[in-house]
């Protein structure tokens, strides 16, 4: 073993504590598109129930604010 490069352990990286539930609503908060019990990162894609296709542009604590991108025809 190489003493110039002693092996130790990665320092655990810390994250923030996940909520037990994300609302996720419209940019503007008004229309609650869904409440989950997953953790919801920026980026995330949410189909409303009316095919309306967000994604969720800012999180501030367990509150998710989604972006609509388009409608979906089924």
């Amino acid at each position: 073993m190489n003493d110039n490069f002693p092996l130790t352990p990665s320092p655990e990286i810390k994250t923030a504590k996940p909520f037990d539930y994300y609302r996720i609503t419209d940019e503007t908060g008004t229309i609650e598109l869904m409440t989950v019990s997953v953790q919801v990162y920026i980026g995330d894609e949410v189909l409303a129930e009316d095919n309306s296709l967000y994604e969720v542009v800012k999180l501030d604590g367990n509150h998710a604010f989604a972006k609509f991108v388009k409608k979906i025809h089924l």
